[in-house]
């Protein structure tokens, strides 16, 4: 077939997108666009990129898409036939407003020209009017990608027969040589035979790596199809100077990218879309800098500086550190939790000797086409040294004390005799070493460690009463020996009564003398020096009788036998009742009705020697005054709740009788019994009294069912616990304090205010994770630590004050134990929980009861502490 200049014409995409649009067809033959090639070709000076369609453009016009790509890049048709598929096509193929892509006329007027004949620039210009972004490559890029562009491989095409079809490969620019042999590469002289390609090799070797096949489909005048096996032309967007399409010819021994034919020769049609355009790496201005931290650490941080490519506009900037266990930038392990900021938080924990690396790739993402570029900053190397221990602090010891009494962190120990005395009282400095448990500690020898050194409690002298008969001289009302006198001097003052010491500046060094008849209340104490804490005032009475009048003696008492009773009691809701007869005695109140008891009143017969006071613990008000028999205890109309009482006998009666009584209180029902001024009921737990027993009996009789050492009283202490991942739970008066089941650990106490009928304070040690015992602390004050994660292992707790002197109150405390749960019972200093077994305390259960009283569910073979 004859060849000549203006005899071909190219068709291009341009065109058949028009068409497409002016007949309501779509460019393919599926409803989605096609997925283009995933080669990279460059097209010009300026590295603009391409990506080829899949196959040859195909048109077939019953169809509900007729445009789509061939199959496969092998596909051709090889004849004309309007019933099935066509692939080549004149330039334009319609006249005016009837566009025709089957026109077959020889009349080069019936086909579009220079309107028609899209160029680059035309097609540009007319993009909105495109479905999808393909079109044809101009005369001027197919020349640059078989001639001029640079490859990888330096190969751009080689002649081929792929799956028995004959055409061109054309190789990416990122080729790879390995991936398959070729020969005569580059060489329009060589037939297509030289690399003959099977299906397979095509798949996994070439189109998998983005290699294009152009295969040759011959060419068409009118209806009949030239050369279909040997020859093949793909025109361009662009035409000649004066007006003919130019195309690209391939046969067995050509290829030429600037021919020039006519508009009514067809061809065939490859289209490519621009290649998206490859993201810029960012700019790390800011190195990651390394760490070297101290085993304890709390602290540490990796950062990264880095800013985006200017060249186009770009998302947010993401982060991945990796860690890695040699000092390179390869084969790092990405970090999951936390390691995807521009910020890399080091987790603390590490032991020492730990060297870790960390670097971070900084990923640029193009918010235009979604390509990405990574920068990958230095090695940052983490290091984790030995720690020094915390010099120990808070340690406390008493005048007259040695340094065995003051009790050191573990691992620590005096660098001095333990017999060594602690000195005067103030701060005073002494030597200890330090064993490190564990590589993470650094020991140290010869530490500072200050010990603050208390006063110890000045202790009186023995006074003893002179009691005497008025003879008219004035005499000493007591007699001092002084050989008990410890820590300082004694100082008496005269008392109004027995229960009330005398105000501080009454206090002389001077005995009190007096000569007239009467009782005389002498209060003493120790005033301390500078190693020594006043002594509690304590009293003793002298008794000056009247001339010729023996000293008081008890009367003679009551006929032997229970004495008589009678109450009665105001109840909420009900008012006023009277007491019910209960054995040998009385009982006010109710039970099983959940009503408080609100007031009572009881009184002995009129004829008997001596009388019954009493006392009530009352809502709001605490424990009020003690008032005769007959008359009222508590209130009426203010809706308070009686919560515990006290009773005590007057006069001859008191010297044979004793007054027994018991509570029936909220939740802990029937109490046991208390007499002769114990306390009875509760307090500090706001549980109401709803009934009282009471009997009046000889002495050394006990109430039917009596039970020894049953508690007759249950007192609370206020709280405030630090608790692991909650913090301090509020002061509470609750008798258990922490929790249980929920495997939580107790960091810290405050205890305060026992609930005792007297004066009372309380005292408190701790067994922290670390410390050890670590110094008593007293009302309110902080045992324990916060912000350390240090459990507390076991405790100790005693009364002070007036609660603490014999006959009056106990404190009585158990541990719930991590493995263990509830220890058993122990009370007054004893050690509760465990000790040297790493074992948390999670809980604190504290009573306050009458001495000799025992908890309820009191084992005594239940150990309250257990030991490593």
């Amino acid at each position: 077939m004859k060849h000549r200049s203006k005899r071909f014409l190219s068709i291009l995409l341009s065109l058949v997108l028009v068409l497409g649009l002016m007949l309501g067809m779509s460019l393919t033959a599926y409803a989605t666009e096609p997925q283009a090639l995933n080669g990279n070709f460059t097209i010009n000076a300026g590295g603009d990129k391409v990506n080829f369609a899949p196959g040859n453009l195909q048109y077939k016009s019953d169809e509900t898409y007729p445009w789509r790509f061939a199959e496969h890049q092998y596909d051709k048709v090889g004849s004309w036939n309007t019933n099935t598929w066509v692939d080549l096509f004149g330039l334009g193929t319609w006249t005016g407003s009837s566009p025709d892509p089957l026109r077959t006329s020889s009349n080069e007027s019936d086909y579009i020209f220079d309107s028609a004949d899209f160029t680059q620039e035309s097609l540009l210009a007319n993009e909105s009017q495109r479905s999808y972004d393909w079109r044809t490559l101009t005369s001027d890029e197919w020349t640059y990608l078989f001639n001029t562009r640079a490859t990888t491989s330096g190969i751009r095409y080689a002649k081929a027969v792929v799956y028995d079809v004959k055409g061109v490969i054309l190789l990416p620019d990122n080729w790879d040589a390995s991936y398959h042999s070729l020969e005569s590469t580059n060489t329009a002289t060589v037939p297509f035979s030289t690399n003959a390609i099977t299906s397979g090799d095509w798949a996994s070797d070439f189109e998998a790596h983005g290699a294009v096949f152009l295969p040759v489909g011959g060419c068409r005048r009118n209806t009949t199809v030239y050369s279909s096996d040997d020859w093949g032309c793909y025109i361009s967007s662009s035409n000649a100077e004066s007006g003919p399409p130019i195309y690209v010819n391939i046969n067995h021994t050509v290829l030429n990218t600037a021919c020039e034919g006519d508009r009514t020769i067809g061809f065939s049609v490859r289209l490519v879309k621009a290649a998206p355009k490859a993201a810029t790496s960012p700019t790390i201005s800011a190195q990651p800098q390394g760490l070297q931290l101290t085993y304890g650490y709390t602290a540490g941080s990796l950062s990264v500086t880095a800013t985006a490519a200017t060249d186009t506009t770009y998302n947010d900037l993401t982060y991945q550190w990796y860690s890695n266990t040699t000092n390179s930038t390869e084969g790092g392990t990405a970090i999951t939790e936390n390691g995807t900021s521009a910020t890399y938080t080091i987790p603390i924990g590490k032991t020492a000797g730990t060297t870790e690396y960390y670097y971070c790739v900084v990923t640029a993402t193009r918010n235009d086409n979604g390509q990405t570029a990574t920068a990958t900053s230095s090695v940052a190397t983490v290091s984790v040294s030995a720690a020094d221990p915390a010099t120990p602090t808070n340690l406390t010891a008493t005048y007259g004390q040695t340094l065995a009494d003051v009790t050191l962190p573990d691992d620590w120990a005096w660098a001095v005799e333990t017999t060594t005395s602690v000195g005067n009282a103030g701060t005073n400095t002494f030597k200890a070493n330090y064993t490190a448990p564990n590589a993470n500690y650094n020991s140290k020898t010869d530490v500072d460690v200050e010990v603050t050194v208390e006063k110890a409690n000045a202790v009186a002298a023995t006074v003893s009463a002179n009691n005497r008969t008025y003879d008219g001289t004035e005499k000493p009302l007591v007699t001092v020996d002084n050989s008990t006198l410890m820590g300082g001097t004694m100082h008496y003052a005269l008392g109004e009564n027995a229960t009330t010491a005398p105000a501080d500046n009454l206090y002389t060094t001077s005995i009190p003398s007096k000569t007239d008849a009467g009782t005389y209340y002498v209060w003493y104490k120790a005033v301390g020096d500078a190693n020594h804490n006043d002594s509690e005032p304590q009293k003793v009475t002298s008794t000056i009788a009247k001339k010729d009048e023996p000293a008081p003696k008890p009367q003679p008492g009551p006929t032997p036998g229970a004495v008589a009773l009678f109450g009665s009691g105001h109840v909420q809701g009900t008012g006023d009742v009277a007491a019910k007869a209960s054995g040998k005695g009385i009982v006010i109140g109710t039970t099983g009705q959940s009503k408080r008891l609100e007031q009572l009143t009881v009184s002995l017969p009129k004829d008997t020697n001596g009388g019954i006071e009493y006392r009530g613990h009352l809502q709001g008000i605490g424990w009020g005054e003690w008032v005769q028999g007959g008359k009222p205890c508590g209130t009426t109309g203010e809706s308070r709740r009686m919560e515990a009482v006290q009773m005590r006998l007057t006069g001859a009666l008191a010297w044979t009788h004793s007054v027994w009584y018991r509570v029936h209180s909220q939740t802990w029902g029937t109490l046991g019994w208390a007499r002769d001024g114990q306390a009875a009921g509760t307090a500090g737990q706001s549980k109401r009294a709803e009934a009282i027993e009471v009997q009046v009996l000889p002495q050394g009789e006990v109430p039917e069912g009596y039970v020894e050492r049953e508690a007759s009283y249950v007192g609370a202490v206020s709280a405030n616990v630090h608790l692991q991942g909650t913090g301090w739970t509020g002061a509470s008066s609750a008798l258990e304090f922490g929790t249980t089941g929920q495997s939580r650990r107790l960091e810290a106490v405050r205890i305060s205010g026992p609930a005792t009928p007297v004066s009372a304070g309380i005292s408190y040690e701790v067994h922290a994770q670390g410390f050890g015992w670590m110094p008593a602390k007293s009302d309110g004050a902080l045992a324990g630590t916060t912000g350390q994660s240090r459990r507390l292992e076991a405790v100790r707790v005693r009364l002070t004050g007036e609660a603490a002197k014999d006959g009056n109150y106990s404190v009585w405390y158990r541990v719930h134990s991590q493995n263990y749960g509830w220890l058993g019972w122990t009370c007054d200093g004893e050690p509760a929980g465990t000790t040297g077994l790493s074992k948390r305390a999670e809980a604190i259960d504290v009573q306050v009861l009458p001495q000799g009283q025992v908890p309820r569910g009191y084992d005594a073979s239940k150990a309250a502490c257990v030991n490593g």
